[in-house]
């Protein structure tokens, strides 16, 4: 787990296990050749892109731009784009955070950046998407009735689908379920470490047979099992993955009206 402090760039590793400091690193800095080489970053948040292989970015309050640090140990940070990512509305006393969705079908990350003064009373909250690949700013929206007077001072997506429980000896990739919540069908994604044969369970808040699919015997590597609505009422389900018929994992769902 990485954290940094807004006032001094300290650039620390901590264990999310224990909280405890595992080691200081070096302190934040921009690349000898980017553009703002020599100038002290203000990185006020940090956030992981949600992939097998994440990427850490970084947003940094004094030039307004978005970041990404080159290994999160040597403090290097570099920016995307020439143009900074957001308009400086706060000078003096602002909040900003990032996070990250992962689209687990198409594989891609979209960027959820929010910023808002100290004071409430003195200016508006925003919620931007940003293109993680370029730094820039897609699309910006008040948070709440003409921005309302909100100091936001975090914010959390929620991954795709979680699972509720894994069989660690046949699944070594996160198992995901999209779209959630879901109006049709879905995919489940899942990755195997020898063949294996999977079927898909589905039950309802109760407990009760709601679905199964057979997808008989499935080669190693990642796989992907279709799930297609029927005459299912609205509400919460629970989509078992089986592996030679012992549970492998559990993603709960929301199927809408």
């Amino acid at each position: 787990m990485r954290v940094c402090s807004a006032l001094t760039q300290a650039n620390i590793c901590l264990n999310p296990a224990t909280s405890r400091v595992v080691a200081t690193d070096a302190t934040l800095a921009y690349a000898a050749t980017d553009a703002y080489a020599g100038t002290l970053p203000g990185v006020g948040t940090l956030a992981y892109t949600g992939s097998t292989t994440s990427i850490l970015y970084a947003i940094d309050e004094n030039s307004n731009h978005l970041l990404t640090l080159d290994a999160p140990s040597n403090g290097i940070v570099r920016s995307l784009s020439a143009t900074p990512t957001f308009s400086n509305d706060f000078p003096s006393s602002r909040n900003t955070d990032l996070d990250f969705y992962y689209d687990p079908v198409t594989q891609t990350n979209i960027g959820y950046f929010t910023k808002s003064a100290a004071d409430p009373a003195s200016g508006f909250a925003t919620l931007s998407v940003l293109n993680p690949a370029t730094g820039i700013v897609q699309n910006t929206n008040w948070i709440g009735p003409n921005g309302g007077d909100y100091e936001v001072r975090d914010i959390a997506v929620q991954p795709a689908a979680t699972a509720l429980a894994t069989h660690p000896a046949t699944l070594t990739i996160a198992l995901t379920l999209a779209p959630n919540p879901l109006t049709s069908n879905a995919q489940l994604r899942f990755t195997l470490l020898h063949a294996t044969h999977v079927d898909l369970v589905v039950t309802d808040a109760l407990g009760r047979l709601a679905g199964r699919v057979d997808a008989g015997l499935q080669p190693a590597g990642t796989q992907v099992i279709s799930w297609h609505r029927q005459d299912q009422a609205g509400g919460v389900y629970f989509f078992t993955l089986r592996f030679d018929g012992h549970t492998a994992g559990t993603v709960k769902a929301v199927l809408m009206e």
